[in-house]
């Protein structure tokens, strides 16, 4: 009855947890479910949104030191291998060491390369479902969360049947309860009748025994005589029927011989019989009256305790079955186990949306328009995301260019510019400045810039070899002079010029060039009479012959 009690108690908080929205404790696990999740759907958007977008320059700055860290130990193993090998017993250790240190810098070239040239396909297509599994985990911890706040009717239904289970089993432990406190008369009567009747075959047991150790009764002992006298009768008649037949004939004899054997041996059993009367009762008559007695002693004492230890220890185990049976019915689905199927379910979503993903991935679209160009597999070759299938071709072809620091601010994305290739002598292709990198090359120091040239023929091809001609600022009314009118003293840029047929020099701020002539932003005015041969050797004053040139603007 306790434990249908603590069962139906168990049904009843389980109710109460359902329709209140769940334990605190489970509400705070799936709000931190949903958190999480979603912080990793973040994560994992950003991660997509970096590939698709450019090379990440932490990764880049990473694979340059690591590539500068393969060069040294490289070199540095390089260097011991020339300094143990052949004579030094270091030889073997040192050259095992310069192939490791080769494998490494080999490694190193194919990580900055890889990251370089930005996300691959494979990089995209992991991102993608990293974040198509994150997506998927948060809509599953979000559905736990619903489920608390909303738990479904068939399970509320669940706990309420639950609970009425508990109830009728408690109702049951206690009607059984007071059955065995309180029997029914019948019951009760039964029981006594069953003890009257025990008692009486006791008393019978007893008289039973105490006659076969006196002899036996009166009436048997009489008989017994009767017995033997009938049989001397009988002998005496038959020793009477040999004498009057001394002279029988031969079926007289074999008549009398045969009545005789009959008498002697009728006499014999008779006196047997009065023998045993006489020697009272034997051994095996004796235990089995004993018997007789211990069996309705025996039913005598299950009569007055109807309830043996036995059955007693049977209703217990009943009940201990009936209250493990109410406990059972009470929680049909622990929490733990609707967690754990809610777990599965949401596998199986997961592995089902990954499968559709994957068979969407199936089909590999070019990412741009082009032409194949090469063909890397043939039919029926296993692929995989790191295996080239085909090598594409377009039209769309762009060009890299190494811009030194000096003039870096002079271009900007969208400048225009222009390019010559050897394939058409005289022809132009207008371009324009796609991209200007962030940051310099750490062993060059130059800005890498991306020129788009227009191509509407398919005239320009990758692989060619071109002149790139980046327009710069333009300035109107600009003071230029030609690149070689100007020389270098004490690290400063000046000219000379005349005046009053003298070389006077000028110290001067220079702007923006186009490779011929340099903007002069100081130190010159429109008119001034330059020096452009021989001012390599002038210094200031000395005199020189003019030849008409000005400075133009």
């Amino acid at each position: 009855m306790d434990s249908a009690q603590s069962s139906l108690q168990a049904a009843q908080d389980r109710l109460s947890v359902l329709l209140n929205g769940g334990t605190p404790a489970d509400r705070q696990a799936a709000q931190a479910s949903v958190d999480s999740a979603l912080s990793q759907w973040r994560s994992a958007r950003v991660r997509l949104d970096l590939l698709r977008n450019q090379p990440n320059g932490n990764d880049l700055s990473a694979a340059n030191q690591a590539l500068t860290s393969a060069q040294q130990s490289q070199a540095a193993a390089t260097q011991q291998v020339t300094s143990a090998c052949p004579s030094s017993n270091g030889c073997t250790a040192a050259q095992t060491a310069l192939s490791a240190a080769n494998n490494n810098l080999s490694n190193a070239q194919t990580n900055l390369a890889r990251i370089s040239q930005g996300a691959t396909s494979a990089d995209l297509a992991a991102a993608r479902s990293i974040l198509e599994q994150a997506d998927a985990n948060m809509k599953a911890a979000q559905a736990r969360l619903d489920q608390l706040n909303n738990p479904t009717p068939d399970s509320v239904q669940a706990a309420r049947t639950a609970v009425d289970t508990a109830q009728a089993n408690l109702d049951a432990a206690i009607a059984r309860q007071q059955l065995l406190r309180n029997p029914a008369p019948d019951t009760m009567a039964s029981a006594q009748g069953a003890l009257d009747t025990a008692e009486s075959n006791l008393r019978s047991a007893n008289q039973r025994l105490s006659l076969l150790l006196g002899g036996g009764s009166p009436e048997d002992q009489q008989a017994a005589e009767a017995a033997v006298q009938a049989a001397q009768g009988n002998l005496n008649s038959a020793v009477a029927r040999r004498d009057a037949l001394r002279n029988p004939s031969a079926a007289d004899i074999a008549n009398a011989r045969a009545a005789l054997d009959t008498a002697t041996a009728n006499l014999a059993s008779a006196q047997s019989r009065l023998a045993d009367v006489l020697a009272g009762a034997k051994a095996a008559d004796m235990q089995a009256a004993i018997s007789s007695v211990d069996q309705a002693q025996q039913t005598l004492t299950l009569r007055r305790y109807p309830f043996t230890p036995q059955e007693i220890q049977q209703q217990q185990e009943s009940v201990a079955q009936a209250r493990a049976n109410l406990a059972l019915r009470s929680t049909p689905n622990r929490p733990e186990d609707i967690q754990q199927a809610q777990a599965a379910v949401e596998q199986a979503r997961g592995a089902a949306d990954l499968a559709r993903a994957q068979a969407a991935e199936a089909i590999v679209y070019a990412p741009f328009d082009g032409v194949v160009s090469a063909k890397l597999m043939s039919e029926g070759a296993l692929a995989s995301q790191t295996t080239p299938v085909v090598t594409l071709v377009t039209d769309e072809v762009e060009v890299v260019v190494n811009v030194e620091e000096a003039r870096v601010g002079q271009v900007h994305q969208g400048s225009p510019a222009t390019l010559t290739v050897s394939s058409y002598p005289g022809e132009e292709f207008p371009a324009v400045v796609a991209v200007v990198s962030p940051t310099a090359d750490q062993r060059s120091r130059t800005f890498q810039a991306k020129v788009v040239p227009t191509n509407p023929d398919g005239k320009l091809r990758e692989g060619m070899f071109s002149q790139v001609r980046i327009r710069g600022d333009e300035r109107p009314d600009a003071v230029l002079i030609p690149n070689q009118a100007v020389v270098q003293r004490g690290g400063k840029s000046v000219v000379f010029v005349v005046e009053g047929g003298k070389a006077q020099l000028r110290e001067l701020q220079l702007g923006i060039t186009d490779g011929k002539q340099t903007e002069v932003l100081s130190g010159l005015q429109p008119g001034d009479q330059l020096v452009v041969a021989g001012q390599e050797t002038l210094n200031d004053g000395d005199a020189v012959r003019t030849g008409g040139n000005r400075t133009s603007s």
